[in-house]
């Protein structure tokens, strides 16, 4: 809001000065023609265009930028209150909390604050609820899937060992398990492993489980076997 703010109050400022220059300019034109101005007056240099014609370029970068802070005008109604998604994502760890406080012994609760602690990007809380909750059920691929997802973010986006075993005994209780599976091809193309990330996403294409994330698993493969290629070539 702070470098909006200089940049119209930047922009209000050039206007001014372009308009002040141009004005004078003809001002002084129109005094010469008139026969007002002495013969040393009419010997001065006049306001050139060197200096409004500099403002004027200035005005359309500093409008740029304003574009460029604001967006375009045809995405007027996608954009969002960043702090109303925030009071959402607070009021339903809120619920959760409430929910786990009044149940304390059921799992599902526990995953469900474990879920919105994640949201909230507070991935160690999210871990803690989830091993309370694995503590109080069997174990199961999704539980361990998304803890192996939520060890990895906690742990700044690295696979280190306890996101790995978690990840490999999610995949020994269900081999087609679309967080485990997901995340590991995730990891894979960022370490540019893009054969690892195709095998994994192709996994889950296969098994039908992508739902709606399907057609953006299908462009990732595309995506990850034309880097492949070049990276093979």
């Amino acid at each position: 809001m702070n470098s909006l703010a200089l940049i119209l109050g930047g922009l209000t400022l050039m206007v001014v000065v372009v308009i002040s220059l141009c004005h004078l300019r003809w001002e002084r034109q129109h005094l010469a023609v008139a026969g007002v101005l002495s013969q040393s007056e009419k010997s001065q240099p006049l306001v050139g265009w060197g200096i409004p014609l500099t403002l004027i370029i200035s005005l359309i970068i500093v409008s740029l930028l304003i574009y460029g802070k604001l967006g375009r005008f045809g995405d007027w109604d996608s954009g969002f209150d960043q702090a109303r998604v925030n009071y959402l994502l607070q009021a339903n760890l809120n619920q959760s909390q409430m929910a786990v406080r009044e149940a304390p012994e059921d799992p599902y609760k526990l995953m469900q604050l474990a879920h919105d602690f994640a949201a909230g990007g507070k991935y160690a809380d999210a871990v803690q609820s989830l091993e309370q909750a694995q503590e109080l059920m069997t174990e199961t691929a999704e539980l361990l899937g998304f803890k192996a997802k939520y060890l990895y973010y906690r742990d700044g986006r690295v696979l280190g060992m306890e996101a790995t075993a978690a990840a490999s005994r999610a995949l020994q209780l269900d081999k087609q398990d679309f967080t485990t599976r997901e995340l590991l091809a995730s990891h894979a193309f960022r370490q540019k492993d893009y054969q690892t990330a195709i095998e994994h996403w192709q996994v889950i294409v296969d098994s039908g489980r992508g739902g709606r994330f399907r057609h953006a698993i299908e462009s990732a493969i595309t995506r990850a076997q034309a880097k492949l290629l070049t990276q093979q070539q």
